[in-house]
């Protein structure tokens, strides 16, 4: 779940997407709603929260010596109707694709 944890952290929001580029934040914004520029993946912070706190779960049980099946599994379902939630996202399909090989 390292991997899935550092997508997240890799996430950056229209400042920083502004600043690396060297445009304005109100370009990133048109961009944005013209569909233009880099494709992006909008979570509200109660999902970005929710999500990471997941995460933080697997991980937890993954490092465990004697994981619980049935928290990791509950935990990955609860990740994967998060990010089908942000379904238009190629981020969020790629992690549901690879969640689905794990959870029947």
């Amino acid at each position: 779940m390292a991997t899935a944890n550092n997508t997240l952290n890799s996430l950056l929001n229209e400042h920083d997407v502004a600043r690396i580029t060297g445009l304005s934040v109100a370009t990133v914004r048109r961009y944005r709603l013209l569909r233009q520029g880099p494709k992006y993946l909008k979570l509200d912070a109660a999902v970005d929260g929710e999500l990471r706190a997941e995460v933080q779960k697997v991980e937890t049980e993954v490092s465990s010596p004697h994981p619980n099946h049935s928290v990791l599994e509950e935990s990955l379902r609860t990740i994967r109707t998060l990010l089908e939630g942000c379904a238009g996202s190629l981020i969020s399909s790629g992690l549901i694709y690879e969640i689905g090989k794990l959870v029947k």
